[in-house]
């Protein structure tokens, strides 16, 4: 048989079908022929109807589609893990019969512990939720098993190792139902949204701040800003009083609309060329000492001092609101 054509590219051949003839098991090889393309060979005993070896059977299969798809569900499979390592994103998967939960190290490694040191039951895990989330994230959940809802989406705190508190995102969905509809298994993913939160903690933390600072402005300082098309995105409580109206009235207005009223001396209507809002939109600098008479909402006109300050970016081109300030 060293004639086959396969010998050149599977030189164990011989050395295979000698093998399964001393041990009468089978063997199976992987070689790569002179066109590039993968086969599997298999070479195993030829037994009869009586179960007596009467010589070698060699089935040579070609797996290369095989090994491509395997070679791209590797990639794909890495490109996958090396995302959620980075995103801090990790699976899990409980079985709703045992309680037990099997997930990605990643869910314990986040917060200081091992896979090992990590509970594998849904109850365990559930204690190490903040009390002050516990109660919603279990009623969240129970009204995904209960079926009130397509999936549960809750975020809470979850206690680390060294005793300290992460935030997760967890997001789950029951995937796999006995026959009467019970939940029989559910999958999901946690993600680590500790920074996130804490950068909302400190936003807020900063317009508490910058609210008092500025509420507590006196009349002659009342401050307005707005975004880049004239809507309200703050006005102190300064402004609320002199214009006579509340604070909450003013929010998401459009100094631009006819709630507004910018009157110049003569209490006409100001044109929109000269209005302080597009003065400053267009010319990108501020300007002070614009004496405007200014009602909303049909209130008497109060005589208002302006100081108009644009915001831009940081290389000075582009608008991103304007602060009007009241004297």
């Amino acid at each position: 048989i060293a004639h086959i054509s396969v010998v050149n590219v599977y030189p164990e051949m011989i050395e295979d079908i000698n093998y399964v003839t001393e041990t009468l098991q089978p063997i199976e090889r992987e070689f790569i022929a002179n066109n590039g393309k993968s086969y599997l060979v298999r070479t195993l005993p030829y037994r009869t109807e009586n179960n007596a070896i009467e010589g070698i059977l060699l089935t040579i299969v070609d797996i290369s589609k095989l090994k491509v798809e395997k070679q791209n569900l590797e990639l794909t499979s890495k490109r996958l893990q090396d995302a959620m390592e980075m995103g801090q994103l990790a699976w899990w998967e409980w079985d709703y019969a045992t309680g037990k939960v099997k997930m990605d190290a990643r869910k314990a490694t986040m917060i200081g512990y091992t896979l090992e040191e990590f509970p594998d039951d849904v109850y365990k895990i559930c204690e190490l939720i903040h009390p002050d989330d516990f109660e919603n994230t279990m009623q969240i959940m129970r009204d995904h098993l209960m079926g009130k809802t397509p999936e549960w989406i809750a975020h809470y705190r979850i206690k680390r190792k060294d005793g300290g508190y992460a935030w997760y995102y967890d997001r789950g969905a029951i995937t796999e139902r006995t026959k009467d509809g019970k939940p029989l298994k559910l999958m999901g993913t946690v993600f680590d949204i500790s920074i996130l939160k804490n950068m909302e903690t400190e936003r807020r933390s900063i317009e508490n701040i910058l609210q008092k600072t500025l509420d507590a402005l006196p009349i002659e300082q009342a401050q307005i800003i707005c975004d880049i098309n004239g809507v309200v995105l703050y006005a102190s409580a300064a402004v609320a009083a002199y214009l006579g109206v509340s604070t909450e009235s003013l929010k998401s207005t459009n100094i631009l609309s006819d709630s507004w009223k910018w009157l110049n001396a003569k209490k006409s209507q100001v044109n929109a060329k000269d209005h302080p809002f597009t003065k400053a939109k267009s010319t990108l600098k501020p300007y002070s000492n614009a004496k405007i008479f200014l009602t909303i909402f049909g209130k008497e006109p109060k005589l208002c001092n302006i100081e108009v300050t644009p915001f831009v970016d940081q290389n000075h081109k582009r608008f991103e609101g304007v602060s009007i300030t009241l004297r």
